[in-house]
């Protein structure tokens, strides 16, 4: 916390202690969290919305008759490794299924379906007591194995498919299943409601049961799923080491971790649990994830070596998911290089990958011995929080104007390039992350692990492990024969690519470091690498060339965007915590919308750019602060609202909407 911001909030209290005295003494009735708060940083009243929306897609594409599932391995969940991956296609109308393999081992192979059956410590595996029906066993054809079965006339009635497995023939899929494949929340629910009503789907799941408070309401701002999706995601262990999705992706800090977060928590931290649990020594690098806030990461299988990444932010994750090409698993594009999940890989499988990654006691990494997998239940609640989480439309930025004219000739010159072919919108348009041409999301080397003397190599010498990204090709240096890590080897042309997806640019500018091992530090630099010999000579590269003025206008738009996004995150978290009738949610609420308005006025502030929105934006941070200490509804809801009229005053000062 800064020292100027400390003796203004002392002298700021002190006035209004003096005034009324009972404000910091009244005690709090309803101090008990009853249900958790971090649900209202999010946009629960989106996810009937985002059903609809995907339902006409959906049958826009003819998925009336065919949904698309992925089947895949699962790194310590699998019962051996494999780089087999396949399609499944269910044709809901014909009651058919189709399943393709490719790069299957030799043998013979096995599809099953499994319905999985809820009790106590009931996981999203197959396990005894599940319902388990055998499809048959593929056949070897030129390129894939293949099967063609019919499905049973009770399958989505009182048969749900929660998931597809495949084993080597004889074997059991509880036993020793090898292939992984699962329908993500949307799926499941139209495949049990058969396209009815978004309140129907969701009673047609036979887990759902709303608490008795949102009985009413199962789609509103205060959905339930949502509700409980933030609850695991912020307070679940999983019976593992103690930490939760939130010890990597806190609320405070944008969803994700950096040098500076990561040395404000004490040293018992979960996240330091590899400097104080001896079974753990080996989980992470304590160097680098203290002096550049990496992780280690098993993306590559846990019999290779982790490679060190950022924590990607979550913010608008439900814009980006989708892939540009669709004939290539997975599915949905998560984490760095887009095939962060497991079995499915699905942002609802994603949180199994990082309970088997990260929140197990030792590395032996034993399901129900050192950490439990979440249920079918805990899935669909945690994909649903993080589906509504940031920003849920795309900003059309050829149809507004900046009122700064250093911001404006970097919009001007963000579409100018665009226009060209170049850069900017060729990978994020509107300031995204998704392709102009088709709107979805893409991998691409642009040589960011061919830097030199990146920071985690000076700090840490022979620490930083080559990263391949995406893909499961080992990559060989055909000069020096150095192993590059796992990513695509592009046999068309002859070279090797670390691909990673696109991530939204505008989201990013408040969390650097940049890039997937936090390569450089500022928003600045980030633009300034498409000038670079590392990314002019990549695979992916594109002919540019920006002056440094033209890389600042750049970054000054970004920034201003990324502080539009901070008033309006913390307008929903500030209003959500006006509208909280238990007071220790509400001071909580206030705390978080204070964060995102601090990011606000900062990323403007570290460029000189708009002093009069700063002021403003500072003054709102101060009472939302102070609105977050103190005990009477009423004060702290003044203090809210003006906090509220300010950004907003703020806003008009960054932009012109057409």
């Amino acid at each position: 916390m800064k020292r100027w911001y400390v003796f203004a909030l002392i002298a700021l209290s002190v006035t209004l202690v003096s005034d009324l005295p009972s404000v910091f003494t009244e005690q709090d009735p309803n101090s008990a969290d009853t249900a958790h708060p971090y649900s209202r940083v999010a946009s629960p009243e989106k996810l009937e919305e985002a059903y609809k929306n995907w339902t006409v897609k959906f049958e826009e594409n003819g998925g009336t008759n065919n949904l698309l599932l992925r089947l895949g391995e699962a790194p310590g969940l699998s019962a051996e490794r494999s780089y087999a991956n396949g399609l499944v296609t269910v044709n809901l109308a014909a009651s058919t299924i189709d399943v393709a393999v490719a790069n299957l081992e030799p043998g013979d192979w096995e599809v099953w379906l499994v319905d999985n059956q809820p009790g106590e410590n009931r996981s999203t595996l197959p396990e005894t007591g599940d319902l388990i029906r055998s499809l048959g066993q593929l056949e070897q054809g030129e390129d894939q194995a293949i099967l063609q079965a019919q499905l049973d006339s009770d399958i989505g009635k009182t048969f749900d498919i929660d998931r597809i497995v495949v084993t080597r023939a004889g074997d059991r899929p509880e036993d020793r299943p090898v292939l992984f494949g699962a329908a993500t929340l949307f799926e499941r629910l139209y495949m049990r409601s058969a396209g009815q009503a978004p309140q129907q789907a969701r009673a047609a799941l036979p887990w759902f049961a709303p608490p008795v408070a949102f009985a009413d309401s199962p789609f509103n701002s205060s959905d339930p799923l949502v509700a409980m999706g933030a609850d695991l995601f912020f307070n679940e262990t999983f019976n593992g080491n103690g930490r939760t999705c939130g010890t990597c992706h806190p609320a405070e800090n944008n969803f994700t971790i950096d040098p500076r977060f990561v040395a404000q928590l004490a040293d018992d931290d979960p996240l330091f649990v590899s400097e104080f649990i001896p079974e753990l020594a080996d989980l992470e690098n304590p160097v680098l994830l203290r002096s550049l806030g990496l992780i280690s990461v098993p993306i590559d299988g846990f019999e290779n070596p982790v490679v060190q990444r950022a924590v990607p932010h979550l913010l608008g994750l439900s814009r980006y998911l989708e892939p540009g090409n669709q004939s290539v698993p997975p599915l949905q594009r998560t984490g760095w290089s887009g095939d962060g999940a497991p079995g499915s890989g699905t942002l609802r499988e994603f949180a199994l990958g990082a309970v088997t990654a990260h929140y197990t006691q030792t590395l032996d990494r034993i399901p129900g011995v050192d950490f439990r997998l979440p249920s079918d239940e805990e899935l669909d609640a945690i994909e649903a929080f993080l589906l509504v989480l940031g920003r849920q439309d795309f900003p059309d930025i050829s149809e507004i104007t900046m009122l700064g004219p250093v911001p404006e000739a970097g919009r001007q010159l963000f579409n100018v390039f665009a226009a060209d072919a170049s850069l900017c919108t060729f990978c994020h348009q509107e300031g995204g992350a998704n392709g102009p041409n088709t709107g979805l999301n893409n991998n691409f080397d642009i040589g960011i692990s061919s830097l030199k003397f990146h920071p985690a190599d000076v700090i840490d010498p022979g620490s930083l492990t080559p990263d391949g990204g995406f893909g499961t090709d080992p990559l060989v240096d055909p000069d020096t024969n150095e192993f590059l890590g796992f990513g695509t080897f592009n046999a068309e042309e002859n070279v090797n690519e670390r691909r990673f997806n696109s991530f939204p640019a505008i989201e990013a500018v408040d969390t650097a470091p940049f890039f997937h091992n936090h390569a450089v530090a500022t928003i600045e630099e980030a633009v300034d690498y498409y000038n670079s010999e590392a990314f002019l000579t990549a695979p992916s590269a594109l002919p540019i060339k920006m002056s440094t003025t033209e890389v600042e206008a750049i970054a000054a738009f970004l920034r201003v965007m990324n502080t539009l996004e901070n008033i309006r995150s913390s307008n929903l978290v500030a209003t959500a915590a006006i509208e909280e009738s238990n007071r220790g949610m509400s001071k909580r609420l206030a705390e978080l919308a204070a964060f995102d308005t601090e990011d606000g006025y900062q990323v403007l502030d570290e460029r000189f750019l708009h002093p009069s929105a700063i002021s403003k934006l500072k003054e709102a941070y101060y009472k939302e602060r102070l609105a977050s200490r103190v005990n009477s509804r009423v004060i702290r809801n003044r203090l809210l609202t003006r906090a509220i009229e300010l950004k907003e005053a703020a806003r008009a000062e960054l932009v012109i909407d057409s």
